[in-house]
């Protein structure tokens, strides 16, 4: 998306964000959560993709017949991810985000582009069904058949980047403290995280990363630290 469209975006996702929710920061809301959630999405491509192959190799036998395809590919599986899982923190911090699910249609415009079509919307409203690790395993079963290698990533990458959403949710939102206490959870599942010593495992400011350990999705070898 060029400069331009993205700026038109920005403007028609942030009217119908303050006509939705009585707010007046839908500007802000609606450039965080993009600039966030693309962030995510490109770094979890990556560690699935990339840091996993140098980490453990990977199956010639797997390797995509197109990378760029694959990619596309993956990436829009993120992304619906990622919306089923914004909207759910959403509700989380108790804003209105389900009446006639606008939230999640929002967000896919907003991520996707438009039109969004049936199969999209079916796709978010089985993911809507699903308790919280049923997402998860769903997800990781659709990232399996798109990038057979995400099978060899540490299982604690699947259960960090949810929070990692609700994270990116919750600043958008414009609650820190909310984003702070997700933080924590994800310290308390791997602690070692809050050992990198150039983050310390603290909150970044939209569209920056650790150069060290990766937050906020992290390298491979933090993952499996002890």
């Amino acid at each position: 998306m060029n400069p331009e469209h993205r700026a038109s975006a920005y403007a028609a996702a942030a009217k119908e964000f303050n006509a939705r929710t009585g707010r007046d920061n839908g500007r802000s809301a609606a450039e965080k959560l993009d600039q966030r959630l693309v962030l995510l999405q490109d770094l979890l491509y990556s560690r699935l993709h990339g840091d996993v192959q140098q980490a453990v190799g990977m199956d010639s036998m797997l390797m995509p017949i197109s990378e760029l395809k694959t990619q596309l590919a993956a990436k829009t599986d993120i992304s619906l991810y990622q919306i089923a899982e914004s909207r759910a923190a959403v509700v989380e911090l108790g804003a209105r985000a389900t009446a006639d699910d606008w939230y999640s249609r929002w967000l896919a415009r907003l991520l996707l582009g438009e039109p969004i079509d049936a199969d999209t919307l079916a796709r978010l409203d089985e993911y809507g069904s699903k308790s919280p690790r049923e997402r998860m395993l769903a997800f990781t079963d659709v990232l399996a058949r798109v990038l057979p290698e995400s099978r060899r990533a540490p299982l604690v990458l699947f259960n960090l980047f949810p929070i990692s959403v609700w994270i990116a949710t919750a600043i958008a939102w414009g609650d820190r403290v909310r984003a702070a206490e997700f933080r924590k959870k994800q310290l308390d599942l791997q602690p070692a995280l809050g050992d990198c010593t150039v983050c310390r495992g603290q909150l970044l400011a939209t569209g920056k990363q650790c150069r060290q350990c990766g937050n906020p999705v992290w390298k491979y070898d933090w993952l499996v630290a002890d």
